[in-house]
């Protein structure tokens, strides 16, 4: 299809970007032009778009159930069409539709958006939820898909390694993209359309780009040790306090109680001299003291 065979409405549309607006023959011409390869800008935009989906979709979902528990059901109605809109809005904002993605491409842009990808993550299951819904799943099938990927989520952000930067973010990447494998062949199991199986089905780019999201995580507890350890410096409790007390020699001791026992023995042996004779000054002094009693 040549695009002088377009109509005027599709050409204003399609110099907008306005692309909910095209016709099924501007559809066909946008589907049938060669895509190209979008810079780094529009590789930015595009994650940024689809971290932030899960968040608006999250917050009307949650606002919405709000109203309809209240019974505002045309408030409810207003809340989810406002969901819808700015969805539509940050899509055809951010992502161009002639631009084709590479693996590389998509990669960068989960890389540069990182922080936004890791808070989109927890958002995750509403966008599951309403994945399931738009796609015409029973309401058992889609809570079971929400529930599932928040089981996942809750598993990822149990697993914290700590340690030096690189091996964290290895074991975060690798946990993530184990996490994504596995959540989402639990959702496409419960999928009851063909179109959802297929859209949650594994692939290498969404392990990938999980596991730069998960290496974010890891990054977040490096510096961190599971082991004590004790370290020794030179502190001035690293000597014990000298002991003054002198120290024991018994042989020193022993030389003592000998002079000791010489002396008490010479001692002895002058009172009983001094008490054997009467002449003595001892002997006069007691001699005298029992006259006086």
């Amino acid at each position: 299809m040549d695009v002088n065979s377009l109509s005027d409405d599709d050409l204003i549309a399609l110099s907008n970007k306005n692309y909910d607006a095209l016709s099924d023959d501007g559809l066909v011409f946008l589907a049938s032009q060669k895509k190209r390869s979008p810079t780094f800008g529009e590789n930015f935009g595009i994650a940024l778009n689809q971290a932030a989906q899960p968040f608006v979709k999250a917050s009307g979902l949650i606002a919405g159930g709000a109203a309809g528990l209240l019974g505002r059901d045309e408030a409810q109605e207003s809340i989810y069409k406002g969901m819808e809109n700015v969805s539509k809005s940050m899509e055809n904002y951010w992502v161009p539709k002639d631009v084709e993605q590479s693996f590389g491409d998509k990669l960068t842009g989960a890389a540069a958006t990182l922080p936004v990808q890791m808070a989109g993550m927890l958002f995750s299951p509403a966008e599951t939820g309403k994945t399931f819904v738009d796609n015409g799943e029973s309401l058992d099938a889609a809570q079971k898909a929400a529930l599932l990927d928040t089981a996942g989520n809750v598993a990822g952000l149990m697993f914290n390694p700590t340690g030096k930067l690189l091996p964290t973010m290895a074991k975060g990447a690798g946990m993530n993209a184990s996490q994504d494998v596995l959540s989402k062949l639990a959702i496409s199991g419960v999928a009851e359309k063909k179109e959802t199986q297929e859209q949650f089905k594994p692939t290498l780019e969404s392990a990938a780009i999980s596991g730069i999201i998960g290496g974010g995580f890891g990054a977040l507890g490096a510096g961190g040790d599971t082991k004590a350890t004790v370290k020794v410096g030179k502190t001035k409790y690293d000597t014990l306090p000298t002991d003054k007390t002198p120290s024991y020699d018994v042989n020193t001791d022993i030389q003592n109680a000998k002079i000791t026992l010489e002396t008490e023995k010479a001692a002895i042996e002058q009172q009983l001299a001094r008490q054997g004779d009467m002449d003595s000054d001892y002997s006069q002094k007691l001699i005298e003291d029992i006259r006086q009693k």
